[in-house]
């Protein structure tokens, strides 16, 4: 019983060791942003659906994480976007939305066309929060 009293004392308290020369507020704030890093991969990962990628050389595994944290920056942006028109859709919902929209070419006396499917949901507002013109419904190639 006396070693879970003696225990007890780091309830609710960070134990860290390292052996770096940083003081020890320089270590807890170091070690929770490497936690908010780690958090931020983990739902970068599941926001992309990607899956688990095995690289051969350091080069490319610099290439993995600049995209990755590229794609983290856009998502993070059009939500902020997004939150300022007041809309707050779940990213799901997004991403649905965005892989409905579909193109199709088709030719008619000799001049082709390009026909967009109807915006679905956010799709449309995600187009306006992130201040790209929308493809017109219908467009001469």
């Amino acid at each position: 019983m006396d070693k879970v009293q003696e225990e007890a004392r780091f309830d609710g308290k960070f134990v860290l060791t390292t052996n770096t020369e940083l003081n020890s507020e320089e270590v807890a704030v170091t070690y929770k942003n490497l936690l908010q890093v780690e958090c931020a991969f983990r739902n970068l990962k599941d926001i992309l659906e990607t899956r688990p990628v095995y690289h051969q050389t350091a080069e490319n595994t610099k290439g993995h994480v600049f995209w990755s944290y590229l794609a983290l920056l856009l998502v993070i942006e059009l939500r902020r976007r997004l939150r300022e028109k007041g809309e707050v859709p779940p990213w799901h919902e997004i991403i649905r939305d965005l892989r409905s929209l579909q193109a199709i070419k088709i030719e008619i006396d000799g001049k082709s066309f390009l026909l967009r499917s109807e915006f679905e949901g956010v799709a449309h507002r995600c187009f306006m929060a992130a201040g790209v013109k929308p493809p017109p419904t219908i467009s001469q190639m």
